[in-house]
Parts: structure tokens; sequence; C-alpha cells
């Protein structure tokens, strides 16, 4: 049995290695991070760390507005994406696909974009573009965002990434193959920095500088670069085939 999932779903995999390291037959990290050695993202996450303990010990269990924001923005792009936004704080004649653009492409300051670089999909709010992603992709996925942040998982994931090990401190027990699949402005950085805390060398890495976090999905090649590749891995894996490597 294998265990694995993408973005939230990576991060929970992370976990899962550590707590359960001899539980399963390989794991696959998809755009998950938990951990860092680069002492500009601990301080970032220590910040987002300390403020989301301040919200919790307050009673702010939950975050109602950002991703239902994202979500409406995506249902007015779809619906009208040469429209006006209703959105204040864009400047005037700003439509409501170059605002989905900004809101997924552009670096933000919050804990849901954990590195200084962090984007959903690269591309550009001046060409109105997603680089890597598909339009019809993106928006599909991104009006099925959930209602609300669990705050105390954010929090746990910041805390992590700050410096905490509770999620990570028992990697080196952890054995069997890994699949790691990342972009250079989503986990990949991350997940490199994970890798030495492995108890295993076999661990197959499908990196992708230019993508965000969610551009191998939303790709229009995705069946190439995301689900037969991951099948390959998964096949090789059965058959009892040496699959570590770069």
């Amino acid at each position: 049995m294998f265990v694995g999932g993408f973005s939230l779903g990576g991060i929970t995999t992370i976990a899962t290695m550590n707590a359960h390291p001899g539980d399963y037959a390989g794991a696959m990290v998809l755009e998950g991070g938990l951990y860092s050695a680069d002492p500009s993202i601990l301080a970032l996450n220590a910040g987002f760390c300390f403020g989301l303990e301040a919200q919790l010990a307050a009673g702010q269990i939950f975050d109602d507005t950002t991703l239902p924001g994202i979500r409406g923005i995506a249902g007015l792009a779809a619906s009208d994406p040469h429209g006006p936004t209703p959105l204040p704080g864009f400047p005037p004649g700003s439509t409501n696909h170059q605002v989905l653009v900004f809101l997924l492409a552009v670096p933000q300051v919050g804990p849901l974009w954990p590195t200084h670089n962090f984007v959903r999909c690269a591309g550009s709010v001046a060409e109105d573009r997603f680089f890597y992603s598909l339009d019809s992709r993106v928006i599909a996925h991104s009006v099925l965002f959930n209602d609300y942040v669990d705050n105390l998982t954010i929090r746990d994931i910041s805390c992590s990434l700050a410096g905490e090990r509770t999620f990570t401190g028992n990697l080196g027990a952890w054995q069997a193959p890994v699949y790691l699949l990342g972009g250079g402005l989503g986990f990949l950085a991350q997940e490199n920095d994970m890798v030495p805390l492995l108890g295993t060398a076999d661990v197959t890495r499908n990196f992708i500088a230019p993508f965000g976090h969610a551009d191998h999905w939303f790709s229009p090649n995705h069946r190439e670069i995301l689900e037969g590749d991951i099948l390959s891995w998964l096949d090789r894996q059965l058959d009892g085939g040496d699959d570590s490597g770069d």
C-alpha cells in the first residue's frame, strides 16, 4: 500500500510518513512541504506561526474569506472574463480575468503563501495570462475551493516550516521509496531540503523549475507530466524495479 497526495494532501503525506514510517510501500509527495533549511523561509513562517497562534488563542479558528474570495473571482472570470472587476483595490479597468491571474500568479503575504515567491500558477498580470496552466483547468478547480481554511491546520504547517519538528522529526525512520513532485515557485525547494532527512536514498524527483504550485496539475500536458509519470513510478515499484535517481 502506498500513501500520497497533492498540496495539503502532500503535506499530510509527509506527516504520515513521519508518524508511520514502516506502514507503507512508498510515498508520493506532490507539492507538499513541512521542512525548510532556508533561514529566510524559517523566519517568514515564524511570523506566520506566531500570528496564527495568536488568532487561535483569540478564538479565531477559521478563515472564511480567502478561499471563497478566490472562488468568487474564478466564477467571475469564467462568466465574464473581460468585464471590469467589482473587487476594490485594483486599477480602473482591471478585468475579472486579470484579477484571477493576480491572485494566483503574484506572490501574496500570508501563511497560504509559505515562501517569498510562492504562487499557484506562474503567469503575468500585464500579459493577462498563465504561462503553463489552462484557464479551463484553473477555473474548474478554483470554483471548488472550500468555504473556509482551518487555522489550526495552517498553524501546524507554518510552525513546521518555521522549525518545529513534530511532523518531520522521525523522517529518518522512513525506508521506502519516495516520489517527489514540485514546482520552483511552489514547494520544490522544501521537498529538496527534506530529502536528507529521509532514511531512504530511493528518491525520484519530478521537478519543473518554472512551475508554480499547481502548474503540473493544470498543464495542458498534465497526463504526461503528472498522471502518466506517477503511474510509471507506481508500475516500477510494483514490479520491484529500482526507481532511484534525480
